[in-house]
């Protein structure tokens, strides 16, 4: 298991930052998002791009999905920047997120040229001392026991990575099956806070049950979708509570 700093889940949320998703988000959940140095950077360097013809894209299309994590794991589904590389099929791992009329190709060619129109290589090179600083508030992997949770789920989980960022806003656990079949297995988790030059995740338990609630959905999400079909879902009724919570389907209110 490693954690560490992803360029492709940084590149994604400095847009959706641009566009203030995350923002918006938290002030729905009533939770504030969180601050510090690294969001401060992140606009300084930025604002001038907020005409940028992804940003204009990304506005559009956030409005029509709404799977919060559907960005997140598409970036997973492609290389490192700038030649983000197919490296798994979207529409065979998400085809459920409408892909016939999401133009992810088109998103990922603009999404590229953002990254060369940024010089977001310089951004993030620049940035290692603050995804260091990020990387030390969260501690040692050691303390997690992922270990006992994969046992617990199975033990079928490999090549299982936590990704941090400081940008977004919540936990996400995303399996990605790539043009090899190979299972890449991640765990998205953001800080909650920050004080005194630290970001905040929590205590050792609460940092626990984050990852392993994240872990769950790795094995949990597969046993949803192979068996959901077995109930009359159109006599289902979503409650309103989790419609505004974003989760507006059957499936994914069983997940959680």
């Amino acid at each position: 298991m490693e954690i560490v700093i992803d360029e492709r889940i940084e590149l994604i949320t400095v847009v959706q930052t641009l566009c203030n998703y995350w923002e918006e988000l938290s002030v729905n959940f009533n939770c504030p998002l969180c601050q510090g140095k690294y969001r401060e950077n992140v606009e300084k360097f930025f604002r001038k791009y907020k005409e940028h013809k992804i940003i204009k894209l990304y506005n559009i299309l956030c409005n029509d999905i709404n799977d919060i994590s559907a960005f997140l794991s598409m970036a997973l589904c492609y290389s490192n920047p700038p030649e983000m590389n197919t490296m798994a099929d979207y529409e065979k791992n998400w085809g459920k997120i409408n892909s016939t009329v999401f133009p992810y190709k088109e998103f990922i060619y603009e999404l590229r040229q953002f990254y060369i129109d940024t010089e977001f290589k310089h951004f993030y090179e620049n940035n290692q001392n603050e995804y260091q600083n990020i990387l030390n508030s969260y501690g040692d992997k050691t303390e997690l026991s992922v270990n006992i949770a994969i046992d617990y789920y199975g033990g079928n989980i490999r090549d299982y990575k936590i990704i941090l960022s400081a940008l977004l806003f919540g936990n996400f656990g995303i399996k990605v099956v790539t043009n090899n079949n190979e299972i890449k297995n991640y765990s998205i988790i953001s800080p909650f806070g920050h004080k005194d030059n630290n970001y905040l995740f929590g205590s050792i338990e609460t940092k626990k049950g984050f990852i392993w609630h994240e872990i769950g959905h790795l094995v949990i999400n597969d046993l949803t979708s192979n068996f959901i079909m077995q109930f009359d879902l159109e006599k289902r009724q979503i409650p309103e509570i989790f419609v505004n919570n974003f989760y507006n389907n059957i499936e994914t209110i069983i997940n959680e």
